[in-house]
């Protein structure tokens, strides 16, 4: 290179053997290599397959190193899953898994969320997932207790549907005028074994334990049970607008465990009381083949709505928690149609009302804004419960009158 001189050379040496190097080391270096995915077993009950499916999918699509294998259940395998058999499951209940240390903490990932923050949730929902200081599940889903009615006997007697709202008397008089005696139409449904009781015993400001969250004992001779009791009562024996429970099958076949769904399903029947997860038949042995409404519980002394809350939880020994997290996290996020979203701003926003309607979003709105019993006491108290349904039952037999059959029930029980 005539004319050039011998630092610039030095120089230019420098930079080829360092580019050189570069080549050399580039060409020496292993290849890049995608993570391997990893899978999420998803324990859930079996009849939410196809509305785990489709999210499963969308997840993979947002995470494509985290696999779903969807585990669907029915409701005994789903209680007694092990911790072998799934990463993350849905649970209405946390308490004997946490005793015996199967869960895992969700705390590390909450505490950096401020969208997970309780006021996030309505009221009651996440507390049912904490003990111990600590939160072991998140809130899903809410199914709330509110009260169908069949439209066709509506239009046929001409009688006004009701509103989220409504109140004792008002229900009272609704199930009067749909009784029609030449017809066999009740206006409304008492259940076997009471089982519709308890909502009205509240409803009135009663009570059947002293805590729901944490019992000691039974309350039944609580003045306000007593009161709801002798209304309930007389629902059956003065006012005739609902069949004797024990004597149900006589009037609508089916035995009596199912006579009340034989009435219902052959439009016998007006007014009901079930979950919002039920509607249109779901879970029931066939859909309801005549026109139905939904409304809030009729409310007295108490504006209130008792729920169940399905939630998500993590097994301690899974070998992928913060891919499980990523999934309950995005779960948490989507419209569960049958049930109430646990996130209030999705319940309240226009794409829930989209999915399910204007009138279960209203009423859904109605019966979550009032007080809500989410109730998971702990302790045995099925000796005691079964003894107050017999007390009913004697009551509505004519066999005994309400406070006495309640205060021998109570002192019977001896807590």
């Amino acid at each position: 290179m005539a004319g050039c001189s011998a630092p610039w050379r030095a120089r230019t040496a420098r930079v080829l053997a360092l580019s050189l190097l570069l080549l050399f080391l580039s060409a020496c270096a292993a290849p890049t290599s995608t993570p391997e995915p990893v899978t999420v077993r998803f324990a859930f009950l079996d009849v939410d397959a196809a509305y785990y499916q489709p999210l499963a999918e969308k997840f993979g699509q947002e995470h494509p190193n985290i696999i779903i294998q969807l585990v669907p259940r029915n409701g005994q395998q789903l209680s007694e899953l092990r911790p072998e058999d799934a990463d993350v499951f849905v649970t209405q209940s946390i308490h004997a898994r946490q005793e015996k240390g199967e869960l895992l903490s969700l705390d590390p990932w909450l505490s950096q969320d401020k969208s997970f923050a309780p006021g996030q949730f309505y009221p009651g929902t996440l507390q049912i997932f904490q003990r111990d200081g600590k939160t072991w599940g998140l809130p899903l889903s809410v199914d709330p207790i509110i009260m169908f009615y069949n439209k066709d006997l509506f239009n046929l007697y001409k009688v006004p549907t009701p509103q989220p709202g409504w109140t004792w008397d008002e229900f009272l008089a609704t199930a009067r005028a749909l009784r029609h005696k030449d017809e066999g139409v009740y206006g409304y449904a008492a259940y076997p074994e009471c089982a519709d009781c308890l909502f009205f015993i509240y409803e009135h400001g009663g009570r059947v334990l002293d805590d729901l969250q944490n019992p000691v004992h039974t309350t039944f001779d609580d003045p306000k049970t007593i009161e709801a009791m002798e209304w309930y009562a007389r629902l059956i024996t003065e006012f005739d607008v609902a069949a004797d429970p024990d004597r149900a099958y006589e009037i609508f076949g089916g035995g009596s465990q199912y006579a009340v769904y034989y009435g219902i399903y052959g439009s016998k029947i007006g007014l009901w009381i079930g979950a919002l997860s039920e509607q249109g038949g779901r879970y029931w042995p066939r859909p309801w083949e005549f026109k139905w409404g939904m409304t809030t519980l009729p409310r007295d002394a108490r504006n209130l709505t008792a729920a169940s809350v399905s939630g998500l939880a993590i097994f301690a020994q899974s070998q992928h928690p913060e891919a499980g997290w990523q999934w309950i996290d995005f779960l948490s996020r989507q419209m569960p149609g049958q049930y109430v979203p646990a996130r209030i701003a999705l319940a309240e926003s226009p794409a829930y009302e989209q999915l399910v309607g204007p009138q279960a979003a209203a009423v859904v709105r109605a019966a979550m804004a009032g007080e809500v019993i989410i109730a998971e006491p702990e302790g045995d108290f099925s000796a005691a419960m079964t003894a107050f349904q017999q007390a009913m039952k004697d009551v509505l037999a004519g066999r005994a009158e309400v406070a006495g059959a309640l205060r021998k029930v109570q002192q019977e029980a001896g807590q």
